[in-house]
């Protein structure tokens, strides 16, 4: 049990974002229902992924993660393509940190990685920006 009388795996499940456990293997170690959804794949089903099956090798997901976990460090990356054979072409926020215990990196280096879809404003403003280049190109 936590400080608060929770469990912290009740917690994470609870939280309104997409939260994923990464092991040193790259493998998914849970999931959180938000994730399910945003993934389109059971937690169950993403147990038995790595981040390569998920994602695709090479995706700017993967590595991301695998810096975090070399850096023992939290990042952040805003505006990341993400895409699955579930889910269509999305952009993402996404925040990753190593877990540590007692103080002390998780002995099977794990790293937990959140996701974040771009909001509606954010999209819009690309959009705008998207339109006013394409009109000064025009204009040339």
């Amino acid at each position: 049990m936590g400080a608060c009388g929770a469990d912290p795996i009740d917690l994470l499940k609870s939280l309104p974002t997409a939260m994923i456990v990464v092991d040193a293997s790259d493998r998914i170690t849970f999931a959180n229902p938000v994730a399910e959804t945003m993934l389109q794949t059971s937690s169950a089903q993403l147990r038995q992924m790595s981040l390569d099956e998920l994602f695709g090798r090479g995706s700017a997901i993967g590595g991301l993660i695998r810096h975090s976990r070399e850096r023992m460090m939290p990042m952040a990356e805003a505006d990341v393509h993400m895409e699955t054979s579930r889910v269509p072409s999305d952009r993402v926020s996404i925040s990753t940190a190593p877990v540590f215990t007692d103080g002390a990196p998780s002995p099977d280096g794990d790293t937990i990685v959140q996701f974040a879809p771009l909001s509606i404003g954010h999209r819009i403003d690309q959009q705008m920006r998207l339109q006013g280049a394409a009109r000064s190109a025009a204009g040339m």
